[in-house]
């Protein structure tokens, strides 16, 4: 019997079980469908994961303020100090770091479409009324940095040291860059950062501290050594101690950069472009250096006072070299080889010394004509 020749009653009844079945249908369909949250219907591969994840947090973490910390990419946790924290669970989500103690970065998982990054700014020692007060870090792929705080005094950074899954997914690592023309300091893993440059670093613990110099100069001081390091060039320092963390050793020699895990890192989160530096060339390894014979002249290579430290002190009247140290917080052999001085106890009123600190930093002149101050206490 066609729907057309049946009475208008049970017509009704018709379209009432035919409702009931389509909705029972739609059921079915939707218990039997897999879980969209742990398997996206759109998962991106590797190269297009990692391509995203930096376009994320890059729009999401544009108007970062004075020391934060902004939850970049999933997955990022942060561990705060007290009280009741703020919940960082999506891109562009913020932090106080002095409310923060420690963030860690998931490394990339493809099948889950996560791959951590964090972004902070830190005031660490530049003045507030400098034009660009903070430093930019980026923490990423599986890279934790304890110690947060504004300053950045006992920072220890680990990073993982499993390989990524595809080429084009950079190795855990940090990333830091300080405004131009300026000179930040902070201490990592125990060892001291002077920065007016954007440094590369990596951490695996029992490993060593890697810190790569990718522009500018970077003067890297532990045990009692300091190297500069100049673009191309890179230092290691042994790590140890009972977490694994701690710098046990005095930094290496200047040596030739890695260039292979920098092909893919997060450059564009930094606050400005870079251009990757040449190796290191190391002078023994272009060619063999000839015996030199006994009765030659020693070479002297020329001092060089330090690059990185852009405030000037003059000397007073009065004045000595282990006072003007101590005032700025330096030691009497620090400032010495800082200022190429042969002699500590050959200061004059009026002279100039480089010091950490902003440009332009001194106290008025005093004429060359006064006595000659004494180096000693």
């Amino acid at each position: 019997m066609k729907l057309s020749q049946l009475p208008s009653k049970a017509k009704g009844w018709y379209h009432v079980l035919l409702a009931a079945a389509v909705a029972l249908l739609a059921a079915c369909t939707l218990s039997s469908a897999p879980d969209s949250t742990s398997t996206p219907a759109t998962a991106l591969a590797c190269p297009q994961l990692i391509s995203a994840a930096i376009q994320t947090a890059n729009n999401a973490c544009r108007r970062l303020g004075l020391n934060q910390i902004c939850y970049g990419y999933p997955h990022v946790e942060v561990t705060f100090q007290t009280g009741s924290p703020p919940r960082l669970v999506a891109s562009g989500d913020t932090a106080d770091l002095l409310a923060a103690s420690r963030a860690s970065t998931m490394p990339l998982d493809e099948a889950n479409q996560t791959w951590g990054i964090a972004i902070i700014k830190a005031q660490l020692n530049l003045p507030e009324t400098s034009l660009e007060p903070s430093v930019t870090l980026v923490l990423y792929g599986g890279a934790a940095l304890d110690g947060l705080s504004p300053t950045l005094t006992a920072a220890r950074l680990q990073t993982s040291t499993g390989l990524p899954p595809c080429p084009e997914a950079p190795p855990a690592a940090l990333l830091i860059q300080s405004p131009p023309g300026t000179s930040a300091t902070l201490t990592l893993n125990g060892a001291s950062l002077t920065l007016g440059s954007t440094v590369y670093v990596t951490a695996p613990a029992n490993g060593t501290l890697t810190i790569a110099t990718l522009e500018g100069t970077v003067v890297v001081s532990a045990r009692g050594t300091t190297r500069i390091v100049r673009p191309g060039a890179q230092v290691r320092l042994p790590l140890g101690g009972d977490s694994g963390q701690e710098v046990i050793g005095a930094p290496s020699e200047p040596e030739p950069l890695d260039i292979n895990p920098l092909q893919h890192a997060p450059f564009a989160l930094l606050e400005r472009p870079i251009t990757l530096p040449v190796p290191l060339v190391l002078s023994t390894a272009a060619a063999p250096t000839p015996p030199v014979p006994t009765t030659a002249p020693a070479v002297v290579i020329p001092c060089i006072p330090r690059p990185d430290w852009a405030g000037t002190i003059t000397v007073q009247r009065g004045d000595t070299l282990s006072t003007i140290a101590r005032r700025v917080q330096l030691s009497l052999a620090e400032l010495q080889q800082g200022n190429c001085l042969t002699n500590p106890d050959r200061i004059f009123p009026g002279q100039t010394l480089r010091v950490p600190g902003t440009p332009f930093q001194s106290t008025s002149p005093v004429p060359a004509l006064l006595p000659t101050a004494s180096g000693g206490d």
